[in-house]
């Protein structure tokens, strides 16, 4: 009997404790049509807000450290299958690598790299980001 009062104590005095909140982290998600990226609270799922960044941002990935966020963003336009290219020329000075503050959640950097950027990946140390672009068929690294 003891034994159970015990248990029954324990078990009640540790669900009573507060326990410390996980901390949260934000989702940064590219908005391809609108030219946009959007921050999500991870923890809530609300979107705390959105700011603009250039035309068509694609890939998105955090540095290994969190503090800065990068976004490809594409000069090319959106072109149905089919359709000739020559009929909505690129905006190639738009084309490159956004660098965001995540703390502001502002885009506070450009870099130029190659032809139509897609997807791209951070090395484990943060030194290095490997960028595929669609349009030349290469991959630039900065």
């Amino acid at each position: 009997m003891n034994r159970l009062f015990v248990s029954l104590l324990l078990w009640v005095l540790f669900a009573a404790v507060p326990r410390a909140e996980s901390p949260g982290y934000l989702v940064f998600v590219s908005n391809e049509r609108s030219g946009d990226v959007t921050v999500i609270d991870g923890t809530t799922d609300s979107v705390i807000g959105t700011f603009a960044v250039g035309k068509r941002p694609r890939g998105i990935h955090a540095a290994p450290d969190g503090r800065r966020v990068f976004v490809t963003l594409s000069g090319s336009p959106r072109i149905a299958p089919g359709v000739d290219e020559n009929r909505a020329p690129a905006d190639k000075r738009a084309d490159g690598l956004g660098v965001i503050d995540p703390a502001t959640r502002k885009l506070i950097d450009r870099w130029h790299v190659g032809s139509d950027p897609e997807q791209f990946a951070i090395s484990k140390d943060g030194k290095f980001a490997f960028i595929a672009n669609e349009d030349d068929a290469s991959a630039s690294i900065i």
